[in-house]
């Protein structure tokens, strides 16, 4: 599971920055998912560092849950 969170983070964390590399450059348009969303047309900058946000989280959680099991075995 701890993979899992991790790997979905990573991706989250790699679209999110595409998203901002190509809002603010032009770069990466077919790496840019949240572009195709046209309901969020006009807060795509926003939902870019949402999901910049949600990875970091995600990653960090998943790390966090692994030092906890690993400090519950020790004991």
């Amino acid at each position: 599971m701890r993979k899992l969170l991790e790997g979905l983070g990573g991706l989250l964390v790699l679209q999110g920055l595409a998203g901002i590399l190509h809002w603010a450059t032009g770069w990466f348009r077919s790496w840019a998912l949240v572009r195709y969303a046209g309901f969020l047309h006009g807060y795509e900058i926003y939902a870019n560092a949402v999901l910049v946000v949600l990875g970091v989280t995600l990653v960090v959680a998943a790390d966090s849950g692994a030092r906890d099991l690993s400090r519950a075995r020790d004991r």
